[in-house]
């Protein structure tokens, strides 16, 4: 493994794919290099690549924690990749890759239901994909988790961002309830205009003086 990085560090992406992809040809099952496999493949771009032999490591060592949070990570950050061609059709594409993380980060946390990090990385995804209520229990989840029965009276280290994340969503909350209440009160003062139309004013009597 020690020749791979060395070759990444002076060869050319080709190279290096076709080093790796002889170790895998050789044992099958070296994960070590079938790792930085996957780690070249993403650092130059090629990620549908990188989450597919990902994926099929995963299908054969499903307890590898760090595949599942890594495979997370490609399925968020691939849609910075696509920002140029974005447009009303790719926006089920952008939430479906947030489902496919939130699917992975699934997995991590079963595997790992004692490690905060794992949490608050599926509160965050769930919150960016517009999953709100999900959001705010994986973020207090880290709360509990990181305090505990002793709490702080100043938040730190991870705790700081699971209580940003529950302000977001408190604020997002309080926004929508301020804007439906607005919706309904205009809705009310419409329905009491047209069920009590207006009076017309009365025209006023015409006086002549008396001749």
């Amino acid at each position: 493994m020690l020749t791979g990085i060395r070759m990444e560090a002076t060869e050319s992406t080709t190279t290096v794919l076709d080093y790796y992809e002889e170790l895998l040809k050789e044992d099958p099952t070296h994960v070590a290099a079938w790792k930085r496999q996957i780690s070249v493949l993403r650092r130059v771009g090629h990620i549908d690549k990188a989450v597919e032999e990902l994926n099929e490591l995963l299908d054969t060592f499903y307890l590898d924690t760090e595949g599942w949070l890594e495979l997370a990570d490609m399925y968020s950050s691939s849609n910075q990749y696509d920002l140029h061609l974005w447009s009303a059709s790719s926006i089920d594409l952008f939430l479906s890759r947030y489902k496919y993380a939130l699917q992975a980060l699934s997995h991590a946390v079963l595997l790992a239901p004692q490690n905060p990090f794992a949490f608050l990385q599926f509160a965050e995804t769930a919150y960016t994909s517009g999953d709100l209520p999900l959001a705010l229990k994986m973020f207090l989840v880290v709360v509990e988790m990181y305090d505990g029965e002793d709490p702080q009276p100043i938040p730190e280290g991870i705790s700081i961002r699971a209580w940003w994340g529950v302000k977001l969503v408190r604020a997002f909350f309080f926004c929508f309830l301020i804007a439906v209440g607005g919706v309904l009160r205009t809705l009310n003062s419409a329905h009491d205009c047209s069920s009590h139309p207006p009076r017309t004013a009365r025209r006023p009597k015409l006086r002549f003086p008396r001749i």
